[in-house]
């Protein structure tokens, strides 16, 4: 059992934005900008022959952000990353500057609430082995917070899909197409309205096909729900239903909402 209150980012604000790759040799054209924001994390995008350089995402008008992730990139743990955003393409005293925080394949940083038009992510990787820094998704939005800590219990679990090949000789090898990472949520002690409230903020905005960002526990993850929500009731107590009229204790329960995190494998 999990008490907490979740995260979503439900629109990435790159998507639709103008977008400038800046480092030593610019854009790596086999890994172009585009791949930034195709809901495939599993696509890369990034620098030419750099070990740093900049980002720049003109939203076209003012936006509030609140949190920058970097998901599934490679960078070192020597890296400095950050956020930053401005009124204007100019950097020298950007009005917000946040350090990223490293962590492995996914990066996520939170900050106060923030309205400009042009926001920067700049990396700077020197100890790296290789000049070819890349990033699979990059998101930038609103956070979402759910209301209340209501009470949920979550199974976590892992799949691997593998591809079987025989050689000339009659040898068989395989090798990993790709894993990811389930979920199956369980939600209890809702109202109807509640219960709306979550199964709008799972379908995200654009339905059940496109990903959103989950924050679990400061973790992000890059998911798609799974168009099923399975919801029950309890069977009514008549001395409980006239006691408590409208206000029943439990009034609804969402089980079996499955969210499964986008590969890493498939290029």
């Amino acid at each position: 059992m999990a008490i907490v209150r979740l995260k979503y980012i439900l629109a990435n604000k790159t998507d639709g934005a103008t977008i400038t790759i800046t480092g030593s040799w610019g854009e790596d054209t086999d890994y172009p900008k585009t791949n930034l924001y195709n809901e495939r994390m599993s696509k890369r995008g990034g620098f030419d022959t750099a070990k740093d350089g900049e980002i720049v995402i003109d939203l076209g008008a003012a936006a509030s952000v609140t949190t920058c992730a970097l998901m599934n990139h490679n960078l070192s743990s020597g890296v400095t990353a950050k956020i930053q955003g401005n009124a204007t393409d100019s950097w020298a005293t950007p009005s917000v500057d946040e350090t990223i925080t490293y962590a492995a394949n996914d990066m996520l940083e939170e900050f106060t609430s923030a309205s400009y038009r042009y926001w920067r992510v700049s990396i700077a990787d020197a100890g790296r082995s290789a000049n070819d820094i890349k990033i699979g998704e990059l998101i930038l939005g609103l956070n979402i917070t759910l209301t209340k800590n209501f009470e949920w219990n979550l199974q976590r679990r892992i799949s691997y899909t593998n591809i079987q090949h025989i050689t000339t000789g009659g040898n068989k090898w395989s090798h990993v197409l790709y894993n990811n990472k389930s979920w199956i949520m369980k939600w209890s002690q809702l109202t109807a309205a509640k219960k709306t409230l979550i199964e709008n903020i799972f379908s995200g905005q654009d339905g059940d096909a496109a990903p959103f960002l989950m924050i679990l526990e400061t973790v992000p993850y890059y998911v798609r729900v799974q168009p099923v929500f399975e919801t029950n009731r309890p069977i009514p107590v008549e001395d409980l239903e006239s006691g408590f009229t409208t206000n029943y204790p439990v009034e609804y329960g969402i089980d079996s909402i499955e969210i499964v995190e986008e590969t890493r494998g498939i290029v």
